[in-house]
Formats: C-alpha cells, sequence, structure tokens
C-alpha cells in the first residue's frame, strides 16, 4: 500500500514538473517515467530523505561514495526506506490484528501521514540536479 501512495505522489510529482516543462516529446517522456522510477524516493518521502541526508556525509566511507547524491548512494537509500517501510507496514499489521479491519481511523491516519510525507517532499529533485 505505501509503494501504492508513492506511485501517487509520483503523478502530483510529475503533473507539478509539466507545468514548469515546455511540451517537447522528451519532457513528456520523462514526465511519464518519473512515477514510476520515483516510486522508492516518494514512498520514503522527507523522512527518509532527511535520515538519507543526514547520514550520508558522516557516513561516507561505509556506503563508498563522496558524492551525497541518492542515485550514487542508491543501497543505502534503500536500506533507510526499507526501514520506514517495515516499521510503517508494523504499524498497520498491529492494529489490524487488534481490529479485523482496514476501516479503522488509526490505519487511515497512517496511510494519510505516508501520503502527505510524500507530498512534503515533491519538490526533492531525487533525479539529480
Amino acid at each position: 500500500m505505501q509503494f501504492l501512495i508513492g506511485g501517487v505522489v509520483g503523478l502530483i510529482q510529475s503533473s507539478t514538473l509539466l507545468w514548469g516543462l515546455h511540451s517537447t516529446t522528451v519532457n513528456w517522456v520523462g514526465a511519464l517515467i518519473i512515477p514510476i522510477a520515483g516510486i522508492p524516493f516518494n514512498t520514503g518521502g522527507f523522512t527518509t530523505r532527511f535520515a538519507f541526508e543526514a547520514l550520508v556525509e558522516p557516513l561516507g566511507s561505509f556506503v563508498g561514495h563522496r558524492s551525497a547524491t541518492v542515485l550514487s548512494n542508491l543501497p543505502f537509500y534503500l536500506l533507510l526506506l526499507l526501514l520506514q517501510v517495515a516499521f510503517v507496514a508494523l504499524l498497520v499489521y498491529v492494529r489490524y490484528r487488534k481490529t479485523k479491519t482496514s476501516k479503522d481511523w488509526f490505519i487511515i491516519v497512517v496511510y494519510v501521514t505516508v501520503f502527505i510525507n510524500g507530498l512534503i517532499n515533491i519538490m526533492w529533485p531525487w533525479w539529480g540536479t
């Protein structure tokens, strides 16, 4: 479910980028690819980006790169994303076992929070600058 939300955020990200682009074929193709390629980055949202940017430079020798770009340190970013996804999934799982329904207010609030977390991060150029 979290990755589906990341895809929706990617569609919104792509549409906001189209407003600033000219209608050339390359830009349209790129705008169609962004929602799919950006799913890990839009799912992680602001929280994973914040953790990544705070940790990647101090741990430069561990991750093996001196550059702080996300694509050059993708395994490290994906590890942080995995931790966040696992935490959110654990919250939903524990609540679902208790209530036996996915129409619970807590589960809905968790998924809305995941969506807002992605929207806050929508202007981050994860593809590079």
